[in-house]
C-alpha cells in the first residue's frame, strides 16, 4: 500500500508538471482528470478518487484558479469504473477518444466558469479565444493522455505495478 501511494504521489508530479507546462502554452490540461482516471482503472476507484481530489486541489491552488472541477471530477469516477469493465484497454492510442473528452469538458467548465460574470450579465473572454483555448486543450488531451498513459505503463511494468492497458481481451 506504501508503494502505492508513492506511485500516486509519482504521477501526482507529472500530471501537474504536463498541467503548467500546457498552461504555460495556453492551453488547460486535464491531468487531476487523468489522474483519476489511471487509477480508477488500474487501482480502484477509491484511490481514484482520493488522487483526483488531491490533484484537483493542488493544481487549483498552484494555478490560482478561483473555480473548482471537483464536480466534475465526480461523474468522471463512474465513467472511468465502467471504463475499467468495459473499455479497450489493449493499447494507449485508443485512450485519445475518452482523453479528448475529459480535455473538452474540462476545458470548457474553466473557461466558462473563470469568464462568467453575473453583472452585468455577458462573458469576459472574447468567444474566438475561448474557442482556441477548448480546442487546443483537447488536443493537448487527446495526445497527451496516451504517452503519459504509455511512459506510466513502462514504469509500473519494471515496478511490478497494475498497468492500465491489458494486452489481452477478457
Amino acid at each position: 500500500m506504501l508503494f502505492r501511494i508513492c506511485w500516486l504521489i509519482v504521477i501526482l508530479v507529472i500530471t501537474l508538471v504536463a498541467e503548467l507546462l500546457c498552461c504555460r502554452a495556453g492551453a488547460l490540461f486535464a491531468g487531476p482528470f487523468f489522474l483519476c482516471f489511471y487509477f480508477v482503472v488500474t487501482c480502484n476507484w477509491q484511490l481514484g478518487l482520493a488522487g483526483g481530489v488531491i490533484a484537483c486541489v493542488v493544481s487549483e491552488v498552484v494555478l490560482s484558479r478561483s473555480f473548482t472541477a471537483l464536480p466534475l471530477l465526480a461523474l468522471l469516477v463512474p465513467f472511468a469504473h465502467m471504463w475499467r469493465h468495459n473499455g479497450d484497454r489493449r493499447h494507449a492510442y485508443i485512450q485519445a477518444l475518452p482523453a479528448a473528452l475529459f480535455g473538452l469538458s474540462y476545458a470548457t467548465w474553466f473557461v466558462v466558469g473563470e469568464n462568467i460574470v453575473l453583472w452585468p450579465p455577458g462573458f469576459q473572454m472574447a468567444t474566438g479565444e475561448s474557442v482556441w483555448i477548448i480546442v487546443l486543450s483537447t488536443l493537448c488531451a487527446a495526445i497527451g493522455f496516451p504517452l503519459m498513459i504509455a511512459i506510466l505503463d513502462g514504469i509500473a511494468s519494471l515496478a511490478k505495478l497494475p498497468v492500465f492497458c491489458r494486452r489481452s481481451v477478457g
